[in-house]
């Protein structure tokens, strides 16, 4: 039996005009420790980055596990700074974090990198 665990454990996400001072009444709740904050603004999280959050997730709310990458295929990153370096899928990780082992000038490096980031090699 799997049993689920959160992804971002003891957070939260609210959405909330951070410029206003409402976000107070927030950060005074029951259970809120504190509000992740620069300087005393609360953090601002992109929508962009929430959305691909709910797009990894079923109607249940629980991340969906990419079928398409298993242990052992050969993948090419997409993007970021390893963009167009190939290595070779270790382990998934229950949290959905894919570990390469790449070859970096010369030197084996293992990376954790999130599957978005990745392109099986074909």
């Amino acid at each position: 039996m799997s049993r689920s665990k959160p992804l971002f454990p003891g957070y939260i996400f609210v959405s909330l005009d951070v410029n206003g001072g409402s976000w107070r009444s927030v950060n005074a709740t029951q259970g809120i420790t504190k509000i992740v904050s620069f300087g005393n603004k609360p953090a601002e999280i992109p929508d962009q980055f929430v959305q691909e959050l709910k797009d990894r997730c079923d109607d249940d709310g629980q991340f969906k596990k990419d079928a398409k990458l298993q242990e052992g295929d050969e993948v090419v990153v997409t993007h970021g700074p390893f963009a167009d370096v190939v290595g070779r899928i270790l382990s998934i990780s229950e949290d959905q974090r894919v570990w390469l082992l790449l070859d970096l000038l010369g030197q084996k490096s293992k990376l954790a990198i999130e599957p978005a980031a990745l392109r099986a090699v074909s």
